[in-house]
């Protein structure tokens, strides 16, 4: 497996871990929620896509992010860990949960870091979700890694000017350690586990530190 895409697993498998604990999901028989109603999926999903598409991809640091993220009308982000080299802030649902992630240097390359946003709410389908994200960034495409089912985007950006790629999962740390000063690769998310009735979705920004 690739660097990228195993330290874009771990993460994932990490931040999943943290929301089931935080939604109270943690238990030996994990139980599907309640969904929300139709017009609350829809506010969750528009606000998580706007999130990803503001402070998310636009700010380096998690902080100025998760502070950009409460002026847009988050509630308070609290800290579930601080370390030299990571962080991890939380926001509760309102009505979906936000997780703020970042790493720096990131996989232990110096010039690199990135920044990765999650959500999840409650709901029958992650239809709302996929089309919030769609609108700002087109079509999805399915991807096996690291959940079957998964609709996948990604692109390049330059200046704030946005290029589609077709990575499945996304730069190296290496690589984005030596890209330009504004340039930044970006992988965007969404998966339904029906099990759980949960739409988890994420933007992961790599970047170079200088």
């Amino acid at each position: 497996m690739k660097i990228g895409q195993r330290l874009l697993r771990s993460t994932l498998t990490l931040v999943l871990a943290a929301s089931l604990a935080a939604c109270k999901w943690l238990s030996p028989t994990p139980q599907p929620q309640p969904p929300l109603a139709p017009a609350a999926q829809q506010a969750a999903a528009e606000k998580l896509a706007a999130a990803f598409a503001g402070a998310c991809l636009s700010v380096a640091d998690p902080t100025a992010a998760t502070a950009a993220l409460r002026t847009a009308g988050w509630p308070p982000f609290r800290t579930v860990w601080r370390q030299p080299d990571s962080v991890f802030y939380a926001a509760p649902p309102a009505p979906a949960g936000l997780f703020v992630i970042a790493e720096r240097p990131w996989g232990g390359v110096a010039g690199a870091q990135q920044l990765t946003c999650v959500g999840h709410y409650p709901a029958q389908s992650a239809a709302p979700m996929i089309a919030a994200i769609a609108r700002r960034w087109g079509a999805p495409r399915e991807s096996q890694n690291p959940y079957p089912g998964a609709l996948v985007w990604s692109f390049h950006t330059n200046a704030g000017a946005v290029t589609p790629t077709s990575s499945s999962e996304g730069l190296s740390p290496a690589r984005a350690a030596a890209l330009p000063p504004r340039e930044a690769d970006v992988y965007v998310q969404v998966f339904y586990n029906a099990a759980l009735g949960d739409v988890a979705s994420l933007i992961a920004v790599s970047r170079p530190t200088k």
